[in-house]
């Protein structure tokens, strides 16, 4: 059987149809409405609740209400799932051929004859048996009245359900259950306010029956808008307390800091009447320190004629070191490009390209130079010669998280000398081959042209760091001769 539920707006309907669904173990199914949706996705939705009701055998609540009636249309369908449930071309020619052949052995097994038109009766035979229609309206102006005199299913196949207000009594429980756990203050003032919902509740339902009969304009209470009222409630008066609770605390806060300031200014006046006797004392002992004091000042100011020549020494070592750390700073900032191509090049690095890597058995030519350069540039150092062979990149990649922190951390090793010079006189034969170029290794693997990128850019600030070394330790000397003229 079908429902038609009929009340206004948040009187509870979807929410009561839901937990009926749930009491008969039915799931429920509703249409999501959007700009785009149509007849089509309608008829695509009741196929998948054919579908589930009369094959699987699922039972199922269709909850339909009329805010999802975006197309006069749809209703042409719904009165006729009421009405037979067979709702004329909603399946293809070839979607009803496959929904004969999934039926066809339970036809068999109901001890019917297994012809096309047993096979689709009885298909729709299980959608009425599982699949309930639960319509929700509102009785609120003409669209009801219209569409039940156009499609008399909805009203003529369903049983009709109309929500009436709740009675004081139980307006009366939900107040006491939604209020009971505030703190009302007295009991005798909590029963006030719990008992006053219900009672404002009705008087204004009694005076929009007034209003009707007055003016002909309706002004609808629902049992939703009496839970907002009792929601507000809430709100505001937690609102409310933690206002006064703030001003409680800010007015306490202030007294207390008076207090404490009341306290100290007494406390400062006696040490103030101690610091006066003192300070009389002291001075006396300075009026008698001053013929002293002069006889120092003349000494001092040949004193400070000494110090003005060593200051203008120190200054003219101070500007030319200063000079010198200019320099020095110029040709770091040169560096700094070699290291954006370098960090870039890692940054194109990722660990998919570098696994493909090192899984060729047989590289392109070239690319053993590059990875050959890779285990120069990260060899602890030692002697014996350097294995840099193909199956020694192998290895060095084998981890690749590992290797990439290796290249990652590298120039951070190059800043604190913790590299071999050998390691980088080692590949210089490597880098005056014609392949050794980013372009060349593109060709052949994007891996292999990250990290040639890398190698060449990190060679370029391993060049210009050795060449500023010197000048570091000569400015570093400067200062140590400027620290000496100064003291």
């Amino acid at each position: 059987g079908h429902a038609l539920l009929v009340g206004v707006g948040g009187s509870g309907k979807q929410s009561l149809s839901r937990l009926a669904s749930h009491v008969a173990q039915f799931s429920v199914f509703q249409v999501v409405i959007s700009a785009t949706y149509g007849v089509n996705e309608l008829k695509a939705d009741l196929q998948t609740m054919y579908r589930k009701t009369g094959l699987k055998g699922e039972q199922m609540s269709f909850l339909f209400t009329d805010q999802q009636i975006a197309d006069e249309r749809f209703l042409v369908f719904l009165n006729d799932m009421l009405s037979s449930g067979d709702i004329p071309g909603l399946f293809p020619p070839e979607d009803q051929d496959d929904i004969v052949n999934v039926v066809r052995p339970n036809v068999k097994r109901a001890g019917l004859v297994d012809t096309r038109e047993n096979c689709w009766n009885y298909f729709i035979a299980q959608v009425r048996q599982n699949l309930h229609a639960i319509l929700c309206f509102s009785p609120v102006g003409d669209p009801i009245k219209v569409r039940t005199r156009r499609f008399p299913a909805l009203v003529n196949c369903v049983v009709i359900d109309w929500f009436q207000p709740w009675p004081e009594d139980a307006l009366f429980s939900v107040s006491k259950r939604f209020l009971d756990e505030v703190d009302l203050g007295t009991p005798a003032e909590k029963e006030a306010v719990i008992g006053f919902m219900p009672y404002s509740f009705v008087a204004v339902n009694d005076a929009s029956r007034e209003y009707i009969e007055t003016e002909r304009r309706y002004n609808w209470t629902t049992p939703k808008s009496f839970l907002e009222l009792i929601a507000l409630y809430k709100s505001m008066l937690a609102n409310r307390r933690a206002e006064t609770n703030g001003s409680i605390q800010r007015l306490s806060t202030g007294v207390t800091k008076l207090e404490k300031t009341a306290s100290e200014v007494s406390i400062l006046e006696e040490q103030l009447k101690i610091k006066q006797v003192e300070v009389e004392e002291k001075k006396i002992q300075c009026d008698a320190m001053i013929p002293k004091l002069d006889a120092e000042k003349s000494k001092a100011a040949d004193e400070a004629a000494k110090a003005n020549v060593i200051a203008t020494a120190a200054g003219e070592k101070e500007l030319a070191v200063a000079e010198f750390k200019a320099k020095i700073e110029r040709d770091l900032e040169s560096a700094e490009p070699a290291l954006i191509k370098a960090a870039a090049a890692l940054d194109s690095l990722n660990k998919k390209d570098l696994g493909e890597l090192k899984s060729l058995a047989t590289p392109p030519p070239g690319i053993p130079d590059v990875t050959g350069a890779c285990v120069y540039l990260l060899h602890p150092g030692g002697k014996g010669k350097i294995d840099a062979s193909w199956k020694a990149s192998q290895m060095l990649m084998k981890d690749v998280n590992k290797f990439l922190d290796e290249l990652m951390t590298f120039k951070d090793k190059v800043d604190a000398n913790q590299i071999p010079k050998a390691n980088f006189k080692n590949i210089r034969p490597l880098l005056e081959k014609e392949w050794f170029n980013v372009d060349t290794m593109r060709t052949k693997s994007s891996a292999a042209a990250g990290l040639c990128d890398w190698v060449l850019n990190i060679v370029v600030y391993w060049d210009i760091n050795e060449n500023v070394e010197p000048m570091r330790e000569a400015a570093a000397a400067a200062v140590q001769q400027l620290e000496g003229a100064i003291a």
